[in-house]
C-alpha cells in the first residue's frame, strides 16, 4: 500500500494538500497587490506631472500677454507722439513709467527703418523675456506715417 504522504507529494494539483493551495493563493494576491500599487503609484506621478506643466504653461502665457501688451503700449505712444518715432531700447525705469506697473526680466526695444514711401516707417517693437525658465523673443512689426 502506498504512504499517503508520498501520494501527497507527488499529486499534480488536483486536490493537494489545502495548506499548499492557500499558500499559493497568498502568494498570487501579494503579487496582484503589489501589481496594482505599482500601476497606481506610475498614474498618480503622470497626473502630477501632467498638472504641473499645465501650470507653467498658464504662468509662460499669462507673462506672453503681458508683454504683448507692453509691446502694444508703446505701439500707441509711438503713434500718439508720447515717444519719438525712432530706434530706441528702453531701461526698465522707463518702461515701468509708461507701462504702469513692472514687467521683470523684460527687455523692450524699437527699431525704426524708412521704406521706399515717403513718410512710411517700417516700425518692430522686440521683447526679450524670461518665462516658464526659457528665453523668448516676441517682435511686432508694423507701418507708420512719420508726422513732417
Amino acid at each position: 500500500m502506498a504512504d499517503p504522504a508520498v501520494a501527497r507529494r507527488h499529486d499534480s494539483g488536483r486536490g493537494g494538500d489545502p495548506r499548499h493551495r492557500r499558500a499559493a493563493a497568498r502568494g498570487s494576491l501579494l503579487l496582484e497587490t503589489l501589481i496594482a500599487l505599482t500601476l497606481l503609484a506610475i498614474a498618480v506621478l503622470l497626473t502630477v506631472s501632467l498638472l504641473t506643466l499645465e501650470a507653467r504653461g498658464r504662468r509662460a502665457r499669462s507673462v506672453g500677454r503681458q508683454v504683448l501688451s507692453a509691446q502694444e503700449a508703446v505701439l500707441e505712444a509711438l503713434r500718439s507722439g508720447q515717444l519719438a518715432l525712432e530706434s530706441a531700447s528702453f531701461e526698465e525705469e522707463e518702461l515701468e513709467i509708461l507701462l504702469d506697473r513692472s514687467l521683470p526680466s523684460l527687455d523692450l526695444w524699437v527699431e525704426v527703418e524708412d521704406t521706399e514711401v515717403d513718410g512710411l516707417r517700417e516700425v518692430v517693437v522686440s521683447a526679450r523675456y524670461v518665462a516658464g525658465a526659457r528665453l523668448r523673443l516676441s517682435r511686432v512689426p508694423t507701418r507708420m506715417r512719420a508726422e513732417e
